[in-house]
């Protein structure tokens, strides 16, 4: 583990340990609103009592380089509520903490209210949780971790999803695959032949097309120097394998003419460094 994810995993520590809410400041450059924050709502469904508890941390980005991050922003909302209408950070809290596993948005009243963890008693509840943290950060990017995990009351297992937004800096965006890679196609056997020499599974280990390749992955991130492919449990693999999170070296795609753009093979460099913070 190198010093720049030593430094980000440091600050998310940070958050969860201040107050359940405040502004934290990074080197005068960067600033980020932190915010932890659980409700249980008890319900009738069809009759019958029923309870949620939605859970989110949020290490959100005020400010970064010395700039306003507002299409991070967005990004990181619709990331936690699944709409494009929310644009204020508290708005996106309050109606994920406020709508059931289904999307339904709760109203509180006679039949719907807010009850202590106590009051459960052993009952089945539903459980969504959210935790977006920052994962990176160096001169040209920050990269945010957001965890997804749904529980419905009763079933065997959970949900759970790992995804990523990279935030170019320099040119104030939220960076899109397509941007950093030319030719998806080209590169599909290059990520099925990372998956079998780092993680052991095969095209028989896996739930393919019928080209048997991978398809593009779900997200990605740069770290150490590299582009990884993440795939969510069941897009390629059962649920028992977990998120597929694989490494794609520059030597894997040097020699592959025009797969990766520039533009990724420099963000793929500009993550080996922590020269600013």
């Amino acid at each position: 583990m190198n010093k720049k994810t030593l430094m980000a995993l440091a600050i998310s520590s940070l958050a969860w340990i201040a107050s359940a809410s405040g502004q934290i400041t990074l080197n005068n450059m960067c600033q980020f609103y932190q915010s932890q924050q659980s409700v249980i709502i008890q319900y009738t469904l069809d009759g019958m009592t029923a309870y949620d508890k939605n859970s989110i941390q949020a290490m959100w980005p005020v400010m970064l380089n010395g700039q306003d991050c507002v299409s991070l922003q967005r990004a990181l909302i619709e990331e936690v509520t699944g709409k494009d209408d929310i644009s204020d950070i508290n708005q996106a809290i309050n109606y994920f903490l406020y709508t059931d596993i289904e999307g339904n948005k709760h109203n509180l009243g006679k039949d719907c209210k807010l009850v202590e963890e106590a009051s459960l008693n052993g009952q089945s509840v539903n459980i969504s949780t959210r935790i977006i943290k920052l994962q990176d950060i160096n001169s040209r990017f920050a990269t945010f971790h957001i965890f997804y995990n749904d529980y419905y009351a009763g079933a065997a297992h959970g949900l759970f999803a790992n995804d990523y937004l990279t935030y170019d800096m320099l040119l104030n965006k939220v960076v899109t695959l397509d941007q950093v890679v030319n030719d998806m196609n080209a590169l599909r056997p290059i990520i099925l032949d990372a998956i079998t020499e780092q993680l052991g599974y095969t095209s028989e280990n896996l739930f393919l097309p019928e080209d048997g390749l991978p398809p593009a992955p779900s997200s990605f991130y740069f770290e150490d120097g590299a582009l990884h492919a993440v795939y969510q449990p069941y897009e390629i693999a059962s649920f028992a394998q977990g998120s597929i999170d694989v490494t794609i070296y520059p030597y894997m795609v040097e020699n592959k003419t025009n797969l990766i753009y520039p533009y990724g093979y420099m963000l793929m460099e500009a993550s080996n460094f922590i020269d600013m913070y």
